[in-house]
């Protein structure tokens, strides 16, 4: 899946293979599209659909490979690696080693 940042030259590729223009894209948007290249994009929104139910007072997004939390009432501003938290949700453990340890405040 080619990505393209600018208009440099990629010695070798032909002009004739598609790309995706990421200059045109939201970093969100572009995770999101190489998390479906992989097959993960399904265990990751299952990941923001969990997050985002048990912490309703946050705003929960995608930013490049991190997950970030922000919460004004909570005084919250955090980022953690996406694949720990998506790890965690495959393995049924968000609840005991994330959200009730109170690791993002709530």
């Amino acid at each position: 899946m080619p990505v393209r940042f600018d208009d440099t030259e990629v010695p070798g590729m032909l002009p004739t293979v598609g790309y995706i223009n990421a200059t045109t894209r939201e970093a969100a948007e572009l995770a999101l599209m190489i998390a479906n290249k992989l097959g993960m994009d399904t265990d990751l929104q299952g990941t923001l659909n969990y997050l985002r139910d048990s912490l309703p007072g946050y705003d929960i997004d995608i930013e490049g490979t991190k997950i970030h939390f922000y919460s004004e009432a909570a005084s919250c501003d955090a980022t953690f690696p996406a694949h720990l938290l998506v790890e965690m949700y495959r393995e049924n453990l968000l609840e005991d080693m994330f959200i009730r340890p109170a690791i993002v405040p709530n």
